[in-house]
């Protein structure tokens, strides 16, 4: 698709974005796409788990920064989901229209609707809900498995030290592979996505020492409505 003056213009001042990154998405073909796509899993009916170096590490210490800040404030802070209790609801705190909007239009919807045309229609990533989850030790360390409420997701690490925390990844709900038990470990590295169906059953490892926080990005159709 041929993008817009409006969003060529976002895209190029979007210094966030790993160069390569936004080259691609500037270029927007198929090829281009393709070019900074790492597949580093699929289940066994073949839907993959992709990887792509999207954040500069300046951006990820900005923005953990910046978070940092806002819970040393006093800003009552809700906990981003059911089942993670540290971290934060970007959506709520003015992140949504100027970065998690263009981050699932410009990023996330070319790159899913490429990848998984059959799944992501043109309106399957039209809203978005952002959040941070944040897993320390004696806070949260780990994650149990469960499929996230969208077509896709986003989560990209953000750092700081940390070891252990991989994410598996099984089979995809609502398909044959859905009783997968093969586990397929991805691991975190700083400043890169990974991206997959929201159907996508995971899993955190527990992290063994030091902190990991990842933003994590959910793409659905208008009103949440997920397939």
């Amino acid at each position: 698709e041929t993008l817009s003056l409006s969003s060529k213009c976002l895209l190029e001042q979007a210094t966030w974005i790993q160069e390569p990154v936004r080259e691609a998405l500037l270029a927007g073909t198929e090829t281009a796409l393709e070019s900074v796509l790492t597949e580093v899993c699929r289940d066994s009916t073949g839907l993959p788990v992709y990887t792509l170096d999207l954040f500069t590490e300046e951006f990820c210490d900005a923005l953990l920064e910046e978070l940092d800040h806002l819970e040393e404030s006093g800003i009552p802070l809700r906990r981003p989901n059911g089942m993670n209790r540290y971290g934060a609801i970007l959506s709520q705190l003015g992140f949504q229209d100027n970065f998690l909007l263009p981050l699932t239009t410009l990023v996330m919807a070319p790159f899913a609707r490429m990848l998984w045309p059959e799944w992501v229609s043109p309106d399957d990533c039209g809203e978005t809900y952002g959040f941070v989850v944040r897993y320390r030790m004696g806070e949260d360390v780990d994650l149990q498995e469960h499929s996230d409420t969208s077509n896709v997701t986003l989560n990209v690490c953000l750092g700081r030290e940390f070891t252990g925390g991989e994410l598996y990844f099984k089979g995809v709900r609502f398909t044959a592979s859905e009783d997968d038990v093969e586990e397929n470990i991805v691991g975190h590295v700083k400043g890169r996505a990974m991206l997959h169906l929201g159907g996508h059953r995971h899993a955190a490892l527990p992290i063994t020492s030091g902190e990991r926080s990842n933003l994590i990005v959910w793409a659905t159709a208008p009103g949440g409505v997920v397939r």
